[in-house]
């Protein structure tokens, strides 16, 4: 039952090189009325961010420039520790109980699982739990692999429960004289009409044969560089969604991914991947067709995610 969620966040990250970059993030969450304000401080500079329920608007303070657009908090964003998706996908082991800063904790060792998000290389991680409220108060975290490597040190201060949280707490003060990149540098529009999406949709969209009560349930376009990308939800109940994805080829090699099993999807290969979240599994499927690549991902079983990805045709 947390309604509301302050902390602030200090990340330090030192690569191979010995280069270091420090990040310094003051982070307030309501989640009764899905709103979230950040300042972040870094190597980079110093940004401000508000999101609700369906707008995102950042503010530089070094370039005087902001940046608005018609994108909703997800829950990612509801995770300001970061950790959940790494806890949810991995294996802990309880090392012990430990005083960290002088408040009692809770040790455990995280190993990525084999049904996680896929990962390069190897990964080690630890996380000290507050032994009262069991967010965390530390967590470092050592990644290698043949190209990189480089360690990462977060720290959570300052961490207050349920505090009241005023509506000015959730609005920028933005500059009259700050600048307001074109919106054809990054524009993102969502659309809660299929029909709609179809009409302005430059692009095919595609068109799944999706299981038994499935329905379109929103889905966004999103320009940048040039480049233009869309993304459709499909919903089936509270808990049951999915999302299919189609875009510019992003470069990454699925095939010398360990994470991912080739599959044969008729005329085209697929990558596909399961991993739990919480109380349900998920399952992606990746493949590419004519300089493209499509992604469908959600809570469905092997079979029901081949199926959908082999009734598209792309052009």
């Amino acid at each position: 039952s947390l309604d509301t969620l302050v902390l602030t966040v200090e990340t330090n990250i030192t690569t191979s090189d010995n280069e270091t970059y420090s990040t310094v993030k003051d982070v307030w969450v309501d989640y009764e009325n899905e709103r979230i304000r950040t300042e972040r401080t870094s190597n980079y500079g110093e940004t401000v961010t508000v999101r609700n329920e369906s707008t995102t608007v950042t503010y530089n303070v070094e370039e005087n420039s902001v940046s608005r657009f018609n994108a909703s908090v997800t829950d990612r964003q509801f995770d300001p520790t970061g950790l959940d998706r790494l806890i949810n996908s991995s294996d802990a082991t309880f090392e012990g109980r430990e005083q960290l800063d002088g408040e009692a904790t809770y040790r455990l060792s995280l190993e990525p699982n084999t049904t996680g998000p896929p990962v390069t290389g190897s990964v080690t991680v630890t996380v000290w739990l507050d032994a009262e409220t069991y967010l965390p108060k530390q967590a470092h975290s050592a990644v290698s692999s043949e190209n990189y490597s480089f360690e990462t040190t977060q720290r959570y201060r300052n961490v207050s429960l349920n505090e009241s949280l005023s509506d000015d707490r959730f609005s920028i003060d933005v500059p009259d004289d700050a600048e307001e990149p074109s919106s054809s540098d990054f524009d993102m529009t969502s659309y809660e009409s299929l029909s709609n999406l179809r009409a302005n949709a430059t692009q095919d969209v595609p068109s799944p044969t999706l299981p038994e009560n499935y329905s379109f349930d929103g889905g966004y376009i999103v320009e940048h560089d040039g480049d233009t990308s869309l993304t459709l939800r499909y919903t089936a109940g509270e808990n049951e969604s999915l999302t299919l994805s189609r875009r510019s080829g992003d470069g990454f090699n699925y095939s010398e991914s360990d994470q991912f099993e080739s599959v044969d999807g008729g005329s085209r290969t697929g990558w596909y991947n399961e991993y739990d979240a919480g109380d349900a599994t998920v399952a992606t499927l990746v493949w590419d067709c004519d300089g493209d690549r499509y992604s469908v991902s959600g809570h469905l079983d092997r079979s029901e995610t081949i199926d959908i990805a082999e009734s598209i045709t792309c052009e």
